[in-house]
Formats: structure tokens, C-alpha cells, sequence
């Protein structure tokens, strides 16, 4: 909100004691009205209903949501269906990929289609400070930034380096930027050490300065079972790296008819 108020833009928090999604949206219908406001944005899926429903019966105002979870449950989960059915009184709705799109109007047919737009992420273009010194240390090194849990497709990976010759993991380091979720740091670490592969995982923490790291490295990593478009692609591509990754989101589109590689995430050879 810091940045915001520093432009000029006045920030208002709109806080209600009382829970319960309709009773939210009838609190921010009622804000929406006694200030005239025009257009109410939403980027999150339990705000985005809560903003839809806010419009019910009538409304003056115009309502956009960004649609951006790639979570398959989405498809078959009626709970979550919701957050897509919701869609339908909304006035447009923003998608990071194709993909994303075509998931919600499987879910939502009364949709029109020309109601989704799609628009990739943006990152902020900024001066690289860090320094590349290609396969440092005689090896190659491959950046992940993800945090460690299931979707991210971590204990796969270990596997994959394991598979590798004992030359192949003499020229080979993952290094890994990111915060245990699903998996505790001493279960991977333990993995790690009993397969004997610490030189080739190296789990680092978080960082603020990813796309230093991935100037620094010879390639950017990205292993998921699924994603909205992922950053970690749009910062590779700043940089100029090669990229190996799994075919999430509209990944394939991008990186058809390069040398970047696409591997299969179910499949610890591929």
C-alpha cells in the first residue's frame, strides 16, 4: 500500500467483524454504493466471489477478476467450481494463459469466451547486477526458486539427479531457492544425504534477488505439476537463459522450436 500512497492513489481497508462470504459482499456492496464508485477489481479467488456476489441483484458499478489458479481441482471439485460459476456476473474476467481460460469455460459454459482476456505477467525491468561465469566450478548450475512442496515437484527432481551416472552428477548442481511447505527442510536434507548427492542439491533458502540468481546460473528450472504462466519463465527469458522445465500453463507455446527443454513431470527419467 506504501507504493500506492507514495503515487498519489488513497488507500481505504475495508474490515468487517463478522464472516461469512455474503455478508462480506453485502458490507462492500454497500461501500461500492455510498462512494459512486465505478469499477471493482479483484485478483484473488475467495475476493473474486465475494466481489461477484457484490454486485447482486443490480449494479452500477463494473466488476473484473483475475482468474490465475491452475489447480486441476478446479475442474472437478465442486467447491471450487464455484469460484469459476461465479464468473458468470462478472463484466470481464483476466486470465494469465490460455490455459487458465480454457479451464473456465470448461467449468462455466454460459461464459462467452470473448468476456475472458488473457494477459501475461509483467516483471519490472531492472539493471542485472550479478555476474555470469559460465558452468562455474565445472559445473552446470540449474536455478530453481519455488518453495518446497508437492506441486513443486521437489522429491522427482532428487530422484532424476540420483538416476544420473556418476560422471553426469560431477557436472551438475540444482541449486534450489526456496522455504519447506509440504516437505520439512530435515526430511530433504536426509533424502538428500542418504542418495549422497549433496553436492548436486543445494537447498538455499528464500531470496529477494531471484533474477540475480538466475543470471548467475547456466540455467533456470522450473519442475511444477502445474502453474498460472510462472514468473520464473518471463525473469528467464529477461535474462537469456536456457530453460528446462515441465509443460505447465502455456509454457509450450512459448518455448516450441527452441532449445529450451520440456520434460515430463511424472516421469523422474524424463
Amino acid at each position: 500500500m506504501g507504493e500506492l500512497e507514495e503515487m498519489g492513489i488513497g488507500v481505504e481497508v475495508l474490515s468487517e467483524s463478522k464472516s461469512g462470504t455474503w455478508k462480506y459482499s453485502r458490507l462492500l456492496r454497500n461501500y461500492m454504493k455510498s462512494n459512486s464508485a465505478d469499477v471493482l477489481l479483484s485478483f484473488l479467488p475467495e475476493t473474486n466471489l465475494i466481489c461477484s456476489l457484490a454486485g447482486l441483484p443490480l449494479k452500477k458499478w463494473k466488476v473484473i477478476t483475475g482468474a490465475r489458479s491452475s489447480n486441476p481441482e478446479y475442474l472437478k471439485n465442486n467447491k471450487l467450481k464455484i469460484y469459476y460459476w461465479a464468473h458468470i456476473f462478472d463484466d470481464a474476467i483476466i486470465s494469465n494463459s490460455e490455459s487458465n481460460k480454457r479451464d473456465i469455460l470448461r467449468v462455466n459454459k454460459l461464459i462467452s469466451s470473448n468476456k475472458i482476456h488473457v494477459v501475461y505477467n509483467l516483471i519490472k525491468e531492472k539493471k542485472v547486477k550479478s555476474s555470469y561465469v559460465p558452468m562455474e566450478g565445472g559445473k552446470i548450475h540449474v536455478v530453481v526458486a519455488a518453495n518446497l512442496r508437492k506441486e513443486k515437484n521437489v522429491i522427482n527432481v532428487i530422484d532424476a539427479i540420483n538416476m544420473l551416472s556418476k560422471d553426469e552428477k560431477q557436472r551438475l548442481c540444482v541449486d534450489w531457492y526456496g522455504l519447506p511447505v509440504d516437505y520439512t527442510l530435515d526430511f530433504i536434507k536426509n533424502k538428500v544425504e542418504e542418495l549422497s548427492i549433496g553436492d548436486n542439491f543445494i537447498i538455499h533458502g528464500s531470496t529477494s534477488d531471484i533474477v540475480e540468481k538466475y543470471n548467475q546460473g547456466d540455467v533456470v528450472g522450473l519442475f511444477s505439476l502445474y502453474e498460472g504462466f510462472p514468473n520464473a519463465i518471463c525473469e528467464a527469458m529477461f535474462v537469456g537463459k536456457t530453460i528446462i522445465c515441465t509443460p505447465v500453463s502455456d509454457v509450450p507455446s512459448f518455448l516450441q522450436r527452441t532449445e529450451n527443454v520440456i520434460c515430463d513431470d511424472s516421469s523422474v527419467k524424463s
